[in-house]
C-alpha cells in the first residue's frame, strides 16, 4: 500500500489506527479528543460534524468513522506516536474527573 505524504514526513509507515486517527483528528481539527473518546468512537463507529467554516454557507459534511477492532491501549500507543512524530499535540487539562490528556492536530506540523 502507497504511504501518505504525511507517513512520508515522519519517516514511518503509520499502522491502522494510527492512519485512522490522524484522519479522524484532522478532518475535525482544531477539536481536541481525550483516548477514551477516540476509543469508543473507533470501537462503535459513528458520524461527526466538524467544526463549521465561517466562510462555508453549507456547512461541512459528516465526518463519519467506520467500526475498528481495536483496544484501548492501541488508540494510546497511536496517539502517542503521532504526537511524537509532531502531527499530534497534546494537553493535560482539569476536568471534573481528574485530570485528561486530549489530543488534536498540531498547528506547527511540519506535514502538509
Amino acid at each position: 500500500m502507497p504511504i501518505t505524504d504525511n507517513e512520508w514526513e515522519s519517516g514511518k509507515e503509520w499502522t491502522e489506527v494510527e492512519r485512522a486517527v490522524a484522519e479522524f483528528l484532522s478532518a475535525v481539527s482544531p477539536r481536541a479528543y481525550a483516548v477514551a473518546e477516540l476509543d469508543e468512537l473507533l470501537v462503535e463507529g459513528g458520524s461527526v460534524d466538524p467544526p463549521a467554516d465561517e466562510w462555508d454557507d453549507d456547512g461541512p459534511d459528516p465526518v463519519r468513522v467506520a467500526p475498528m477492532d481495536v483496544t484501548e491501549r492501541a488508540v494510546r500507543t497511536a496517539v502517542t506516536n503521532l504526537r511524537d512524530a509532531e502531527f499530534l499535540e497534546s494537553k493535560r487539562v482539569d476536568t471534573a474527573d481528574g485530570v485528561v490528556t486530549y489530543y488534536r492536530r498540531s498547528e506547527l506540523n511540519v506535514f502538509g
